[in-house]
């Protein structure tokens, strides 16, 4: 931990990166609490009203007012959460299937390799936003269903990397030499192995909580979130307004952007800090 500390007060990007996942944390927690309105209370009388700094806007609402009079700050805070568990729990359960069937691949090898990589390359041929489209529409546009269907889809990338890293490892000498004492399959994968790719499996874990996110507001936009309070429901909602009140779509817009770029920026510094063989280069 202390070697991991020290890489990160000399990383801009890392620090940056760690800040505005921590922010976003923050407001996914404790949002109902620093939102100043509620985010679905509807007032018509202070409809589009614009943000403070323009022209008549209000300090009363910050961010401007959407459609409905509705605060924008509110919303945003308020939709940090649901953007956050589904891409938390989407990225726990493609970790979980990824990570077994991967090692199961990598270290059994055989019929099980070939029959589960045959099945992951399908997986990969196929646009995963259009499979969670699918799964979604069959399931329901409800907040649970695109959790499984993200999780579902996205485990592929974990079990292909997982298991080609195996493959090498199986043949490092520690590796053979646990085998020739006799140690069990279950000792060596959790003894020897597991802890020779948990920076791949974390780093993966990072980078896909941002694209799930992503793909999560996508799948508000086109109306399969699931729930109204959402960043990409409201970019939707406000792209009609774009001429007149460009705050509605810009606004939810960059929460999604900035979100996303701070899962991608721990990401990227968690990779470089965690890979053995960049501290080796290094």
């Amino acid at each position: 931990m202390k070697l991991l500390y020290k890489k990160l007060k000399k990383s801009f990007f890392g620090k940056l990166g760690l800040a505005i996942v921590l922010i976003f944390i923050l407001l996914a927690v404790w949002g109902p609490y620093l939102a100043p309105h509620d985010p679905n209370a509807m007032n018509l009388t202070k409809r589009l009203v614009p943000p403070v700094w323009e022209t008549k806007g209000s300090w009363n609402h910050i961010l401007g007012t959407d459609m409905l009079g509705r605060d924008v700050l509110s919303r945003v805070i308020c939709g940090t959460r649901n953007s956050m568990i589904i891409g938390l729990l989407s990225s726990l359960i493609a970790l979980l299937l990824g990570v077994v069937l991967g090692m199961i691949s990598g270290y059994l090898g055989g019929y099980m390799d070939i029959i589960l990589m045959r099945f992951v390359d399908i997986m990969l041929a196929i646009p995963a936003i259009m499979l969670a489209v699918v799964l979604v529409a069959i399931i329901g546009p409800y907040p649970v269903s695109i959790i499984l269907a993200m999780g579902l889809t996205m485990w592929s990338e974990y079990a292909k990397v997982i298991r080609s890293r195996i493959l090498t490892l199986k043949e490092e000498p520690f590796v053979l030499a646990a085998i020739t004492m006799g140690a069990s399959n279950s000792k060596i994968i959790l003894k020897h192995i597991f802890p020779n790719i948990i920076y791949i499996i974390i780093v993966i874990f990072t980078l896909q909580i941002g694209l799930i996110i992503l793909w999560s507001a996508g799948l508000s936009f086109i109306g399969l979130g699931g729930t109204t309070l959402s960043w990409g429901w409201d970019v939707a909602a406000g792209r009609v307004y774009l001429a007149r009140a460009w705050w509605l779509s810009t606004i939810p817009g960059l929460a999604i952007f900035f979100c996303v770029l701070g899962c991608n920026l721990l990401g990227d510094w968690l990779r470089d800090a965690l890979d053995p063989g960049i501290k080796k280069i290094g």
